[in-house]
């Protein structure tokens, strides 16, 4: 038995590949979600390449290991640059697992790593690069690959908030701050006494795209303002919806839609995507209305035991959450590259230059 790596292009590899792929802990992670940001956000002419490490057995057959797919761009400087196959839509990305990789489809088990860092390996060594931007990752993850690399650093890194654990709603409910409670009740109370009002989860594609339109408009009338690709959303979420992974929920006052959020469920987890609302009715709270009666279907329908709020440290986040993680973006420079080393060279002495004037300020 023995080791091969090779590269394939991304639609021929979910063709051949993706009734192998593991399950994912976050939507972000699936072949769905990674197709479509192939397909609508980045630039056209983008090489999307998956990168792939297989056994070989006796019999020279082939059974995929692990795989990560990987944007290879060449910039106006001549040089190569890997990336995650990510957006800022992305809040987290790692390699695929398959279904039979040990018991596992975690990267914290000693097997998967083992696999994680031959394929970084062959990555490294066969490919031209001067190089990579890998991430968001999650903790875990970032530190073994920055540890396979001579020179890794931290790019950026954000906040995840996010409450795990969860056993139901009412244990859930109980946990929200009584700020948070309280002011949802009086504006429960408020909003019905002024109009009729009410929630609906959308649950079929028909009426996704009944109501997509609705969400772009109170999307542009809210104070996020336009959106990059309205185009990507949608196809996403249309996706999503077939394999039941979307939850659309909508908060209608006098059969008018004013609040839409978008949430993707996938392995108990449940991930908000998107939050608008229409800031004419910003007085009735709207959007914590509808977040309460979200949390309440996907706990309680769904069965999810985990919520998470995608990227960012936003203070309102801690009112439905109750901790947080770091998700992680590593530069990453080429070694067997003479511009690969020069790049680490200048960021060391850069890095110096601002401790020497730090302490230099402070003293």
């Amino acid at each position: 038995m023995g080791l091969s790596y090779k590269k394939i292009n991304l639609p021929s590899f979910l063709k051949d590949y993706q009734g192998n792929i593991a399950d994912s802990a976050f939507f972000e992670l699936t072949p769905i979600w990674l197709g479509a940001t192939a397909e609508y956000v980045l630039p056209e002419q983008s090489l999307v390449q998956v990168h792939c490490l297989f056994e070989l057995s006796d019999n020279h057959q082939e059974k995929l290991l692990i795989a990560w797919p990987l944007v290879h761009e060449s910039t106006s400087k001549n040089q190569t640059i890997i990336r995650s196959l990510t957006s800022f839509y992305s809040a987290v990305t790692a390699p695929f697992l398959m279904t039979d990789s040990a018991s596992t489809k975690k990267i914290d088990d000693g097997k998967v790593q083992t696999q994680l860092l031959t394929l970084l390996a062959n990555i490294k060594k066969n490919n031209t690069w001067q190089q990579m931007f890998l991430g968001p990752l999650a903790d875990d993850l970032s530190q073994l690959v920055s540890s396979h690399f001579s020179y890794a650093k931290t790019y950026a890194q954000a906040d995840n908030w996010y409450h795990d654990n969860i056993a139901d709603f009412n244990s859930y409910y109980q946990q929200r701050p009584s700020k948070l409670k309280n002011t949802i009740k009086r504006k429960q109370k408020k909003l019905t006494k002024a109009s009729n009002y009410h929630t609906h989860i959308v649950s079929t594609e028909v009426e996704f795209l009944q109501f997509f339109p609705a969400y772009q408009a109170i999307y542009q009338a809210s104070w996020k303002g336009d959106e990059y690709s309205f185009t990507f959303i949608k196809q996403v979420c249309l996706q999503a919806i077939k394999h039941n992974k979307l939850r659309m929920g909508l908060l209608f006052i006098d059969d008018k839609p004013v609040a839409m959020q978008l949430w993707f469920v996938q392995c108990q987890t449940a991930s908000i995507f998107k939050l608008a609302y229409d800031p004419q009715y910003q007085q009735y709270s709207v959007g914590s209305i509808l977040s309460m009666a979200l949390s309440e279907h996907v706990i309680e329908q769904d069965k999810v035991s985990c919520i998470e709020f995608g990227m960012g440290g936003e203070a309102y986040k801690q009112d439905w959450m109750n901790e947080k993680r770091q998700r992680v973006t590593l530069q990453v420079f080429n070694e067997r590259s003479l511009l690969g080393t020069l790049l680490a060279v200048r960021y060391m002495l850069s890095a110096k230059i601002k401790t020497l004037l730090s302490r230099k300020n402070k003293g």
